[in-house]
């Protein structure tokens, strides 16, 4: 996993959310998060400044175990379920 999926996961935000702080499609934050697409370095500069981080940090493969990414994707889903209700 990237370290950019991962940082998004952990902030609770969907790729539309990332993607409108960014400045990017969500077209093309879906590939680069796939490794389909190379961001370029205005990509890469927005989202580091959209999560806060160096760009160069964001692209990173990292190994995350199979239950901290469930628990970051429910804490995603939750919070999003929060924000729609009523």
């Amino acid at each position: 996993m990237l370290m950019l999926k991962l940082e998004r996961l952990r902030r609770g935000w969907n790729q539309t959310t990332l993607a409108c702080h960014a400045g990017i499609s969500v077209a093309d934050l879906s590939r680069i998060e796939t490794g389909r697409l190379r961001p370029y370095p205005r990509q890469a500069d927005r989202l580091g400044a959209a999560l806060h981080l160096a760009p160069s940090m964001l692209f990173d493969d990292i190994e995350v175990a199979e239950s901290e990414a469930t628990k970051l994707v429910e804490a995603m889903r939750a919070r999003h379920d929060d924000e729609v209700e009523p």
